[in-house]
């Protein structure tokens, strides 16, 4: 094989795992509002990882990511007032997630 064919083959064997690397990024990233199954709080997330929690009439700004080890979502919200910053943990469940962390204990939540 010539020089010109064997570079034809790196770049595109190349551009292929650049693509499926994107796709995997991509797949992990949640958007939309997700209601808690007791009606008492509510996600929304952006698709840039942002998100805004809802809780007793207040919004909580946070950011989210997926830990791929773990195989769940980390949900960092910054408290306010007299409520603390949490860290919840979100699981997918099908279409749901359950949530875990601060006064939540696994209560599923539903698109």
């Amino acid at each position: 094989m010539n020089w010109k064919k064997r570079l034809i083959c790196i770049v595109t064997a190349l551009s292929l795992v650049c693509m499926m690397l994107t796709g995997c990024g991509a797949k992990h990233k949640l958007s939309g509002k997700y209601e808690s199954e007791s009606g008492r709080y509510e996600i929304k997330f952006e698709s840039d990882g942002d998100c805004t929690w809802y809780q007793d009439g207040q919004f909580f700004e946070g950011s989210y990511y997926w830990d791929k080890d773990d195989e769940v979502y980390y949900l960092d919200i910054k408290g306010s007032g007299f409520y603390s910053n949490t860290t919840f943990e979100a699981e997918p469940d099908g279409k749901d997630l359950i949530v875990t962390g601060g006064v939540v204990k696994g209560e599923v939540f539903s698109k």
